[in-house]
């Protein structure tokens, strides 16, 4: 078999992994300094590492010379954070394939636009059943234009006149490219940057937003986390008012979301297989209090790829990563249904401002940067770039136990 690589845009990533793959890697392919080669060569992987650029992405790592020849030397199969047409020609110019599933089929699906279908697949409906655990916001597809008004979009979707609508594009992460519109204004100036362009228009639920990691394989079963809570749109670490921007790998806050994530995993596995789709998968949800009635799980996105938290919660616990690779290559799970809780997780901070801004520094955080193994307390990872774009990710602040408390507040700040 053909030798396993991690190739990633984010050295912090390549260390969670390669925790969580040392068995099966190869070698780390990652953007780095002398720090971060003593960090790989502590923890005994082989590794190669690329200056850090203006902006890391793994095409351009794929591009560089040393790297190219090191991939070329033997059939290899590259482990990176998501797929693309231009990434897998990349790979296979080298002789190489990507440790993911084909872009052709993820990328279709995580097409914002594609969600309804796949829902009404999966039997996850706007107007769920008394009973049903889990459902999807009322949505619909419109092309942007002067012709349609917020009272439009909210006929569309059964919104009030005084709530808000969230409209997406196709495709976008951590918040960018989808809004909240609660006012003519705010939707006019949509209309200008939006004009002519596809979005999705979906009613916007009140409850707590959170995430799951899954692995499905091709039989459609599915292994995956417990409810992760997800911090989102708070204006200390994102701007976007929508962004994820954090994860707490047990869920404390109420409502509790009991067994509606893992119905929604449940549920779809068979239909993203039926699509042709194995591997790792990301499900991002809102749980909605009901009162006297049992919380209700609403179906916000599919990420059929790695996802943001999918790297240090694997670290920690390397079922989710082995599992990943076992399936492309055509295993069956052997552990299946949803893992236990996991004391553990992160806030990721953003440039909040207009202009290019420096990675996280610890004088910043007031806490330690990470070294080469896993915090035993609290730690902070800076960015691996030379400047951070508006909107980027300056670095994350990842701690072993509680990153949320029981009513949802942070208990990490810049200053912990």
């Amino acid at each position: 078999m053909s030798r396993l690589l991690a190739t990633l845009h984010d050295p912090w990533m390549a260390l969670c992994l390669a925790h969580a793959l040392s068995e099966e890697l190869s070698a780390v392919i990652t953007y780095g300094d002398a720090a971060w080669a003593a960090r790989f060569e502590a923890l005994g992987v082989p590794f190669l590492l690329v200056p850090f650029p203006d902006e890391a992405t793994t095409l351009r790592l794929l591009a560089d010379d040393r790297v190219a020849a090191f991939i070329a030397e033997e059939p290899s199969r590259l482990l990176s954070f998501k797929p693309s047409r231009r990434l897998e020609q990349r790979a296979a110019e080298l002789g190489a394939t990507l440790a993911l599933p084909p872009a052709s089929i993820a990328q279709r699906l995580e097409n914002k636009l594609t969600l309804r279908q796949l829902a009404a697949e999966a039997g996850i409906v706007p107007a769920p059943g008394p009973s049903d655990p889990v459902g999807l916001p009322p949505q619909a597809k419109v092309t942007v234009g002067p012709q349609i008004t917020l009272e439009g979009l909210r006929e569309l979707v059964g919104a009030p006149e005084d709530e808000s609508v969230v409209v997406q594009s196709p495709r976008g992460f951590m918040g960018r490219k989808t809004w909240s519109v609660g006012d003519e204004t705010e939707w006019d100036s949509l209309v200008q940057e939006l004009n002519r362009r596809p979005v999705k228009v979906s009613r916007f639920i009140s409850g707590r937003p959170g995430t799951i990691n899954a692995v499905v394989d091709s039989a459609g079963t599915v292994l995956c986390t417990a409810p992760i809570v997800q911090v989102t749109g708070d204006p200390r670490l994102t701007p976007y008012r929508l962004g994820s921007c954090g994860n707490d790998f047990t869920w404390r806050p109420s409502p509790s979301p009991e067994d509606g994530p893992y119905e929604l995993a449940r549920r779809l596995g068979p239909v993203l297989a039926m699509h042709g789709y194995r591997g790792h998968f990301g499900l991002d949800f809102v749980v909605q209090d009901l009162g006297e009635q049992k919380a209700r799980t609403w179906l916000i996105e599919i990420n059929p790829r790695l996802t943001a938290s999918m790297a240090l919660y694997s670290a920690w616990r390397p079922v989710l990563a082995r599992a990943h690779v076992a399936v492309l290559d055509g295993s069956e799970l052997r552990s299946t249904g949803e893992l236990p809780p996991l004391g553990g997780g992160q806030l990721i901070l953003h440039n909040l401002g207009d202009q290019p801004s420096s990675p996280l520094t610890a004088s910043e955080t007031g806490l330690p940067v990470g070294g080469h193994t896993l915090p035993a307390t609290a730690c902070v990872w800076p960015q691996a770039t030379t400047e951070v774009a508006p909107g980027g990710t300056r670095g994350r602040l990842v701690r072993k136990g509680a990153v949320v408390n029981h009513d949802g507040a942070l208990l990490m700040s810049l200053r912990n």
